[in-house]
């Protein structure tokens, strides 16, 4: 029972490590267009 909980302990580390490393990736990525002459401008959000 103890290993099982550890076990489950360590994978939602896991997932919560991998979305968080997810979301900043995806928000340096971004891109955003703007005016006529398509200029494109790269922007990240800092989260803590």
């Amino acid at each position: 029972m103890v290993r099982k909980i550890a076990t489950e302990a360590i994978t939602f580390q896991f997932h919560c490590k991998t979305n968080i490393l997810h979301s900043v990736f995806t928000l340096k990525s971004r891109i955003q267009v703007r005016g006529s002459g398509m200029k494109l401008v790269f922007y990240s959000k800092t989260i803590v």
